[in-house]
């Protein structure tokens, strides 16, 4: 299944494919979390005009996204820098050459995990600036489009 959208990236994560199930476990609780704090509007309170509604729901929907996101991969980095730390201070205390070359791997391999992670960070602050100019600009063509009629 190819992914052809922000909206299919997203279902994916949800539903834990592909992902460590503890980050997709700390998304979905950073996300119920952002949701009870910031409901969204009633459907009968959003504006009659498709192009404002559309915007309204898209921007939502990123921005419980992008947050939930934001914090889970924040908890996920912090786990990392731990166990890094942990293994860094391993080094030193192996008995054998080749205990000290397997942890230096495991070191390699943890960094290649941060970095991985903040690589999908960027992508989620790139998707979100866009979706505010998108939101922003849905916003003016609506305005010109009420003073137009």
């Amino acid at each position: 299944m190819g992914l052809d959208s922000w909206d299919d990236i997203i279902r994916m994560v949800i539903r834990g494919e592909p992902g460590d199930a503890a980050q997709v476990a700390g998304y979905k609780a950073a996300q119920a979390q952002l949701v009870t704090q910031f409901p969204p509007v009633d459907p009968s309170l959003q504006s009659p005009n498709p192009r404002l509604a559309a915007a309204y729901n898209a921007s939502y929907h990123a921005g419980i996204a992008g947050m939930s996101a934001g914090q889970g991969t924040f908890n996920s980095l912090q786990t990392s820098l731990t166990e890094l730390q942990v293994l860094k201070d391993k080094i030193e205390q192996t008995p054998t050459v080749k205990a000290a070359i397997d942890l230096n791997t495991a070191v390699a391999v943890k960094n290649a995990q941060i970095d991985a992670e903040i690589l999908r960070t960027n992508a989620v602050a790139l998707y979100l600036q866009g979706n505010q100019q998108n939101s922003l600009t849905s916003g003016q063509a609506a305005e010109a489009e009420f003073f137009a009629n």
